[in-house]
């Protein structure tokens, strides 16, 4: 399994909840990382794949235009999608209610206490993470916010995507806590960050397997490339 820098910057994104806004079933807005506007990510299905249920992914970024890549917008709205799959799953927390899985509205937005399409949104709601988009249900009124796969973590997401980007960059686990130690007052253990990285590695070795790219003949040599030893 390798992991890519476009991964690592998609991760970034992914820790904003308003960096991403679904405007359609499969249609998506992702902040640019470099200006104020939106990039526009869209995906169909393959009909070729049929049963399959695989997708074509399109973003007007130049990135996936001209070098026909798979671009960092498109990995965050994956993995945005993956982490929602993946909390999904694994939560415990009311086992007494139906948990509605993104297999059911693939990629739309829907209430997790009924399963209703029909949502709004209803004001914002201050965490000490930031400012996150609320929404409400039409059919049941509960509200919630749309989690973005950093639910239930002690830490700030943005110092999480931190450390991992440290570690992609070659930083050691020491010096990467020695890091967050001295510029930012969070003390932790060499073996939190280690966590974190095999924590969210997981969710990207399954994207990296499964969304293989059709490519030709020629290829772009990106300005970094990592290896990483699959465990096992």
């Amino acid at each position: 399994m390798y992991s890519n820098p476009r991964e690592v910057r998609a991760m970034k994104i992914v820790t904003e909840s308003e960096n991403i806004k679904q405007i359609k079933s499969n249609v998506w807005y992702v902040r640019s990382q470099s200006n104020d506007g939106y990039y526009t990510v869209s995906r169909r299905l393959a009909e070729k794949f049929g049963a399959a249920n695989r997708h074509i992914w399109k973003c007007d970024c130049p990135d996936h235009v001209y070098r026909h890549q798979i671009c960092k917008h498109i990995y965050a709205v994956q993995f945005a999608l993956k982490l929602k799959k993946n909390i999904a799953c694994e939560s415990v927390s009311y086992p007494q209610q139906p948990v509605f899985h993104e297999s059911i509205h693939e990629g739309e937005l829907f209430c997790s206490q009924c399963g209703s399409l029909q949502i709004v949104r209803r004001g914002q709601r201050k965490t000490k993470f930031g400012i996150t988009q609320r929404y409400g249900c039409k059919d049941c009124n509960f509200r919630f916010t749309q989690d973005q796969g950093f639910k239930h973590m002690k830490h700030d997401p943005k110092i999480i995507t931190l450390a991992l980007d440290l570690y992609f960059k070659g930083v050691s686990l020491r010096k990467i806590a020695d890091h967050l130690k001295q510029f930012h007052e969070i003390e932790v253990a060499q073996t939190t960050p280690m966590r974190w990285i095999k924590k969210y590695l997981k969710l990207l070795a399954h994207y990296v397997e499964k969304n293989k790219v059709n490519t030709g003949k020629i290829w772009h040599s990106d300005e970094m490339t990592v290896f990483i030893k699959k465990e096992g």
